[in-house]
């Protein structure tokens, strides 16, 4: 890489940072006056309201920074039906944290935004040898895509409920984005994925507890929708050109989604079983089930971060020996064995204590 590559990386890293480290602090400040702040409620941790406004901040940061520098402007307006659906989609979420907008109406935005990347060109073509399936009809590409791409937008929206997840959640992400783009020959989309990992580290500084602000809905639907259709786009390229890794970048992907989705699957079903509405409030997450383990909000993250990265790095381990199909079905069962032990275990120290108690009193 010369002189001129890495400036032309660096500008908008240095710019985003800057911009973010000025307005986040800014609008913390502003936020109970705009009313953008997260109300304590019976499905919430936090006990007193807290400005909901980092994702918004990050976005903003990246928006003005795509206006000075050119390479970054440029890469977002040659993928415009891309740009748009993520300022739509924050935008959607600032205004529920504003306005607490019904569930079917974020849902029904989403997909739109769903149909309309697939059709400008970013929908799965072929399940690549998942469960034996390789190329499909182009009506079930867009039916795939729009389930796909609105499954992990909401369920990297539900897993944002303690301090630290979702951003640190997104690093990681980006940075498996980012080593893909690279490997692929998709290095333009560095311009966008490393400057929104510098804004995310920003936020983080803020959002570690105790937290002084949150991502809100605005920044978890950004970055729900940004990771699954990068990664979509990237997959598709990646098979394009017969890279062979492209196995092992599905499988990066799958393993940096799967603790959300399959948490998210769960409590659906489980809320359904009983009778509710699958978006009825509870504290049925896993990371609801790791506070009630005794856990504070940065140990809960820590231990949810580490499983990803443990994941991510034996499903890069097993592409190569094992198939894809398999390793999929293992990362599933992995979180759904863990959230039953979690589950069993904190049930069994209920009754411990329950049964020490008595003892005492006798």
């Amino acid at each position: 890489m010369n002189t001129e590559q890495l400036i032309a990386y660096l500008a908008p890293i240095l710019a985003t940072t800057i911009i973010a480290m000025l307005i986040l602090p800014m609008l913390i400040k502003l936020s109970p006056a705009l009313k953008l702040v997260d109300i304590p409620n019976e499905r919430k941790l936090h006990k007193f309201p807290i400005p909901a406004i980092g994702g918004m901040v990050i976005v903003i940061s990246v928006m003005i920074t795509s206006f000075i520098v050119p390479s970054l402007h440029t890469l977002l307006g040659n993928n415009m039906a891309f740009a748009v659906c993520l300022v739509v989609l924050m935008v959607t979420g600032v205004v529920d944290d504003r306005l607490n907008i019904s569930a079917a109406l974020r849902f029904f935005i989403q997909i739109v935004c769903a149909i309309y990347v697939a059709m400008n060109g970013i929908r799965l073509s072929s399940l690549h040898g998942i469960f034996g399936i390789y190329e499909i009809p182009v009506a079930v590409q867009y039916i795939l895509t729009v389930i796909v791409i609105t499954g992990v937008t909401n369920a990297f929206n539900l897993i944002d409920g303690i301090d630290g997840l979702a951003g640190s959640f997104s690093v990681v992400n980006l940075t498996i984005l980012s080593v893909i783009a690279l490997i692929t020959g998709q290095q333009e989309w560095l311009l966008l994925f490393l400057p929104l990992i510098s804004a995310l580290l920003v936020f983080l500084k803020y959002n570690w507890r105790p937290a002084k602000v949150f991502m809100g809905d605005g920044g978890s639907l950004f970055f729900g929708f940004l990771t699954v259709t990068s990664g979509i786009m990237l997959i598709e390229k990646s098979y394009a050109i017969n890279n062979p890794f492209s196995v092992t970048f599905m499988l990066m992907i799958s393993a940096a989604v799967i603790i959300p989705v399959i948490d998210t699957v769960r409590v659906f079903y489980q809320r359904m079983q009983k009778g509710k509405s699958p978006f009825a409030a509870d504290k049925n997450h896993l990371h609801h089930w790791l506070i009630k383990h005794y856990m504070v909000h940065s140990q809960a993250t820590k231990k949810l971060l580490s499983m990803q990265i443990i994941m991510i790095i034996l499903s890069v381990a097993a592409s190569r020996f094992i198939d894809i199909t398999i390793v999929i079905i293992a990362q599933a069962l992995f979180i759904l064995l863990y959230t039953r032990l979690l589950k069993f275990n904190n049930l069994f120290f209920r009754w411990y204590r329950y049964i020490k108690t008595i003892e005492n009193r006798i």
